[in-house]
């Protein structure tokens, strides 16, 4: 027997949704910073890139994975004293991929279950919105700090996955607190 009824169908959708935009928000740069020198730091989950020439589409660039120590490694050197920022910047990564997988996971409960679990889908939708505000949180609050390339530049976040982290955030409170609600409630 599949779960019927509206609750099922708006927490699975939601999650899904969410899936969809943090699997963008791990891929994309959330920020970036225009140096003097008209070149340009874009700054992702994961790595670091320099754009030699911004203004055009195919620019020469170098990239560093900060998570892995691969690439240009003098672009993922930490600040001085950041020891902090850059430990909150390196937990974002993880953290988003939790919080992509618990939402995963929700959703597929809340569909294949005979019963709607819906304890257990309450409980991996909470989970899945605390990680990805958690890693949200930890990158806007870290990023400009922790690294030293950015130490003289302004960062700028508001990029299109910046963006999905948080519209993905948003959907999994509403999938999360549906979840819950309906639990409590005892509703179907």
């Amino acid at each position: 027997m599949q779960p019927s009824g509206v609750r099922p169908k708006l927490v699975s959708g939601s999650c899904l949704i969410a899936v969809a935009l943090l699997a963008i928000a791990l891929q994309g740069y959330w920020a970036q910073a225009t140096v003097e020198d008209g070149t340009r730091y874009n700054i992702g989950l994961r790595k670091i890139s320099h754009v030699m020439e911004p203004a055009r589409a195919t620019s020469a660039h170098s990239d560093c994975d900060y998570l892995r120590g691969r690439g240009a490694v003098e672009l993922c050197a930490p600040a001085p004293e950041a020891d902090a920022a850059y430990s909150m910047v390196c937990a974002a990564f993880p953290l988003m991929v939790a919080a992509l997988f618990f939402a995963l996971m929700s959703a597929l409960v809340t569909i294949v279950s005979p019963y709607g679990a819906k304890g257990t889908a309450a409980a991996l939708a909470g989970a899945s919105f605390a990680a990805a505000f958690a890693a949200t949180v930890f990158a806007k609050i870290s990023m400009p700090f922790a690294f030293a390339v950015l130490v003289g530049p302004t960062t700028e976040f508001g990029s299109f996955a910046f963006s999905s982290a948080w519209t993905a955030v948003a959907f999994l409170a509403f999938a999360a607190g549906l979840s819950t609600t309906s639990t409590m409630l005892r509703h179907t």
